[in-house]
């Protein structure tokens, strides 16, 4: 038997060799780790363009970002089963181990997804004082591909209480915000700013 592969898996009807704890002797686990396989792969493609323009008070700034997401993901532990037995016996007896648990049907989780981002801000200096800088973000955030298959629930949903739809993606993501640079005196050493922002 190679305990380091699926070699003996066959032998126990299984399809893959699962994880074994027999707790009297001293916890001693043979096969794989209970947790693995998992695994994350990310990429992540993003374009951004920014623009300044300034004509006379006035210093306004735009820019837009888009990200592409291709991911995926296997997070289901267990998937190779896990088998606690209180001794060695009741394992050589084939009795029921004290804790057991097996995942089935694991599958990786696909998150890809494409973001937008468009803002506009206007920096006015009313005078040599005082700056009011105020403007406007939208951002669009994609559903990603896997959650859109909640729909495959549909025929589970109660009406009035849950629905199993597809997810629909925000479109009214709007952030106001407004700024002031006030400097008192002369000096010019000194400057108070507040930034409020909101989510409409």
């Amino acid at each position: 038997c190679d305990w380091s592969s699926d070699v003996c898996s066959s032998d126990l009807g299984l399809d893959s060799f699962p994880n074994l704890t027999i707790d009297d002797l001293n916890n001693t686990q043979l096969g794989p780790y209970s947790v693995s396989p998992q695994f994350t792969v990310l990429n992540t493609y993003q374009l951004i363009d920014n623009l300044s323009w300034t004509k006379g008070r006035h210093t306004m700034k735009f820019g837009w970002e888009g990200r592409k997401y291709i991911t995926a993901t296997s997070f289901i532990q267990r998937v190779r089963g896990d088998y606690d037995y209180d001794t060695l016996e009741n394992y050589l007896l084939d009795l029921s181990p004290a804790f057991a648990e097996r995942n089935v049907g694991a599958a990786p989780y696909y998150g890809n997804a494409i973001n937008w981002a468009l803002f506009g801000t206007d920096q006015f200096r009313i005078n040599s004082h005082l700056t009011v800088n105020y403007g406007m973000r939208w951002d669009y955030q994609g559903i990603p591909h896997d959650d859109k298959q909640q729909v495959l629930n549909k025929l589970a949903s109660l009406p009035g209480v849950i629905d199993f739809n597809e997810p629909q993606a925000m479109k009214k993501a709007f952030s106001p915000r407004i700024g002031i640079a006030y400097t008192p005196g002369t000096s010019g050493k000194t400057t108070i700013r507040e930034i409020g922002r909101a989510h409409v």
